[in-house]
């Protein structure tokens, strides 16, 4: 690269200018493993327990982690099906469900075949992003002129920048490391528009791009603004530059979307994000909305000593004769405005993302990276302007000051951060060990760890510091089976595959022999795995779960229970279905075709057990309801989360106030006669409340379905009659002869 620029006459201080640049990266490591002397004790057995960070997800923190031990695993054993991640068995590809991270492999690998511990191998690699952050902020810095005092402050404001303080699993997602990467490879590219420096470029972005998605969109937009500022520049090769740099990014957004092709497919996500239309349109459509968000996100990410040197790095384009300092201060609005604009999302360009290929951006507020990336050029524009304002070793003074002041503002929080337990590889590493080789000396199978919800969670203390673990346990179920890598049927992933809804809304009927049949049909469930009795609401369920046909205990250790499933499945179109991955939107997530069912496949039973009589006024009122389909064709309902699709087939309860008399058969209402010449008039009906239900799966012809639902009782007290129907959302009514809708009467009072 080109030769740094000699530091001005009569600097002699070695802070300013100093010749090597080994010092830099050693000073960053030394300080920042200080900040981090309680998270790096614990690395082998706890991770950052990032849910206490405003904007970043806690369960999202163990599926980066088993992210990166998966996509490790499948390189060393079977690259050829490393989309075909263990989770949400039969499902396949589930790996594009979620980012891939691969990059991060270059570091993450070795250190996970070096230790076998991937929670100790994803903690060094959230580690080793911050002082190689700064590193390279820094040498962007010290590339566009700035003095070396003011840039290694500016690394460091960057390294501590939005939504890394304190560390989290959820940075493998944006390391902010590529942003001064890729914008010194273009500025080298600038200065020697030759192809071994847009090679470096194309390996440089790529890098980026395939570190995970959230960053490409982020490269691309600072490499674009990057790219401009570069252009405009008055030096020789211009045209060679833009050249040269456009083929070399464009190459590699190709092989990016040749790689990601398998993502972009994913049927079930083939509209604009739910988020981001809520960011933009709901929450945040006023300016008085986007200065509030603006400001939650300053109080939560940024500091105040941050804020300051932004500013005065504003002011910084007054300094006369100072070139490089107004470039930065130039350099730093640019992109603070950026990030601003797209952590705002105005509903334009909330549009235009969601019908592009970004869609998947679902967290606008993650655009505070590059918002970081201008701040720190500011920060440091701020302090090279003192250059003009100080004597240099008052100047360097500043620069000492500066740095304490960051340290003493932002690094606190890095000392004191919180830490969270894993649990499958500390206490309970054995059981899934055992377990394990349990399971395979059996000949394998698919396992469903259970409950899915830890109950008394709030019993629990992470590690003594008043912290409540995460309620979900498929998280940690994911963790364990990085101990013997079985599929197993669940599991937290970004987009859920379509079958997923009709899974859980079986797995939460349990212990009923029915939803173990539907579990079986759909994923052919050969274990249950079930946890220590003080994570179950009511720890009698796994007794209840044990004592069903055809399910045999095998093995007991530390109150952990394996049990073999031995059941035929009696729907194998269902695996079928869900194992070939053909989802369609016309049909369910179980192979069924959402058409309008013909006239005799419309006949319905619908009956409840032990019905109440009463019920408070708007309360809930649950009924256990048993639904026959004594048509010709099955139903189609097993929509992903529970969508109201079109021909998709459910329930409607109706309350109908009455009064007085036999519910069944209702009794008939006169109807007063027409006016002359006039219309019919009908008697008013008092109170008519219609409630939806879908159903949880679909329902073969001559099959029943046993389902609980929870109707909402109307408000005003009263005798009424309540109707449970089935209905076709668009399609059949369910009114010819030989229906049988559910009647009850019900009193609603106090």
């Amino acid at each position: 690269m080109q030769a740094e620029v000699p530091a001005p006459e009569g600097e002699s201080t070695a802070l300013w200018r100093p010749r090597g640049r080994v010092w830099v990266l050693v000073s960053y490591f030394v300080l920042f493993t200080l900040l981090s002397l309680r998270w790096i004790a614990a690395m082998a057995r706890a991770i950052p327990a990032s849910r206490d960070i405003t904007f970043v997800y806690g369960d999202d923190a163990r599926l980066h982690v088993w992210i990166l031990a998966w996509v490790a695993h499948a390189l060393a054993t079977d690259p050829v099906h490393i989309l075909d991640a263990n989770i949400n068995y039969p499902a396949p590809a589930q790996l594009t469900g979620s980012e891939h991270f691969a990059t991060s492999q270059l570091v993450f690998g070795p250190l996970y075949a070096l230790t076998g511990n991937p929670v100790l191998a994803a903690n060094l690699l959230v580690f080793l992003s911050y002082p190689l952050a700064a590193y390279f902020m820094q040498r962007l810095l010290v590339r566009l002129g700035s003095g070396a005092g003011p840039a290694w402050v500016g690394g460091l404001l960057f390294a501590l920048g939005p939504l890394r303080l304190p560390a989290n699993m959820q940075l493998p997602q944006y390391f902010n490391l590529f942003l001064p990467l890729v914008a010194l490879a273009l500025r080298e590219l600038r200065d020697r528009p030759e192809p071994r420096a847009a090679l470096v470029l194309a390996l440089v972005f790529a890098a980026g791009c395939f570190s995970s998605y959230y960053m490409a969109v982020m490269l691309c937009l600072v490499g674009g603004a990057w790219a401009a500022t570069e252009i405009v520049r008055d030096r020789p090769g211009r045209l060679h530059f833009a050249v040269l740099a456009a083929l070399a990014v464009l190459a590699i957004l190709v092989l990016l979307a040749a790689v990601s092709r398998p993502y972009f497919g994913r049927p079930e996500e083939t509209g604009p994000s739910g988020l981001l239309r809520s960011w933009s349109e709901r929450n945040f459509r006023t300016p008085l909305g986007w200065t509030v968000m603006l400001h939650l996100i300053w109080m939560t990410q940024f500091g105040d000593v941050q804020l300051v040197l932004a500013l005065l790095g504003v002011a910084a384009l007054l300094v006369p004769k100072q070139s490089d300092t107004r470039r930065l201060a130039a350099l730093g609005i640019l992109f603070a405005l950026v990030g601003g604009v797209f952590m705002l999302m105005p509903r334009t360009l909330a549009a235009l993302i969601a019908a592009s290929p970004a869609r998947f951006f679902r967290a606008p507020w993650r655009f505070a990276v590059i918002l970081g990336f201008g701040t720190s050029l500011l920060a440091a524009a701020a302090l090279e302007a003192g250059r003009a304002w100080f004597r240099p070793r008052i100047a360097a003074a500043v620069c000492v000051v500066a740095a304490i002041a960051v340290v003493l503002d932002l690094g606190l929080a890095q000392i004191a951060m919180t830490l969270d337990p894993i649990a499958p590889l500390s206490n309970e590493r054995a059981a899934y060990d055992v377990i394990g080789a349990a399971v395979r000396e059996r000949g394998g199978g698919a396992t469903l760890e259970l409950p899915l919800i830890d109950w008394q969670s709030r019993s629990r203390a992470g590690d003594g510091r008043k912290f409540v673990p995460h309620s979900s346990l498929e998280p940690d179920a994911m963790l364990g089976s990085t101990r013997h890598w079985l599929p197993i049927l669940t599991g937290h992933t970004g987009y859920a595959p379509p079958h997923r809804t009709a899974l859980v809304h079986a797995i939460e009927r349990l212990p009923d022999r029915q939803a173990l049949d539907d579990i079986v049909d759909m994923t052919h469930l050969r274990w249950l795995l079930l946890r220590p009795p003080d994570f179950w609401s009511r720890p009698k369920l796994r007794t209840e779960l044990l004592a069903l046909p055809g399910v045999k205990q095998v093995l007991t250790i530390d109150d952990w229970i394996l049990a073999e499933v031995q059941r035929t499945p009696q729907h194998p179109d269902w695996f079928r279905s869900i194992a070939a991955g053909a989802f369609r939107p016309g049909d369910t997530a179980l192979g069924m075709r959402l058409v309008a069912l013909p006239r005799p496949a419309a006949v319905a039973r619908v009956t409840a057990a032990e019905p109440p009589e009463r019920v408070a006024p708007g309360r809930g009122l649950r009924l256990l309801l048993t639904v026959e389909n004594t048509g010709t064709d099955g139903w189609p309902a097993a929509i992903p989360n529970d969508a109201a699709v079109p021909y998709a087939v459910g329930l409607v309860a109706r309350w109908r106030a009455l009064d007085g008399g036999p519910l069944d058969p209702p009794a008939p209402v006169p109807v007063p006669a027409a006016p002359p010449g006039g219309k019919p008039t009908r008697r008013p009906v008092k109170t008519r409340v219609l409630q939806r239900f879908p159903l949880r799966r679909d329902v073969p012809a001559s099959e029943s379905l046993v389902q609980d639902i929870v109707v909402k009782a109307p408000t005003r007290p009263g005798v009424y009659e309540l109707k449970v129907s089935v209905r076709q959302n668009g399609g059949a009514r369910f009114t010819r002869r030989g229906n049988v809708p559910l009647r009850l009467r019900v009193a609603v009072d106090a």
